[in-house]
């Protein structure tokens, strides 16, 4: 005959039932706080990564604007220098 908690005879829960419910709470606390703490780190990377994004997009505008300008600058210095190249810059080849 088992007996509860209290030493009286009755349907008690044994020392292995104790044990399995004790075991099962703590993996499911931990469970929920892995959980938990996945949720926020996912969401500091996703704020950390639309940032970087957007820096890098600046970075990314401002070298080709500096390159169009170097461009732009190589021309005139061609069209100056050259009355050849001046010509072909003036008038591109379907516009004759």
């Amino acid at each position: 005959m088992r007996t509860g908690a209290t030493g009286a005879p009755g349907n008690g829960w044994t020392v292995r039932a104790h044990l399995y419910t004790i075991v099962a709470l703590f993996a499911v606390l931990i469970s929920a706080g892995g959980a938990w703490h996945a949720t926020i780190v996912l969401d500091e990377a996703e704020v950390s990564a639309d940032r970087d994004t957007s820096a890098q997009a600046h970075l990314g505008a401002a070298a080709v604007a500096d390159a169009l300008q170097r461009g732009e600058s190589v021309i005139v210095a061609l069209a100056a220098r050259l009355p050849l190249a001046k010509t072909l810059f003036l008038r591109p080849a379907g516009v004759c």
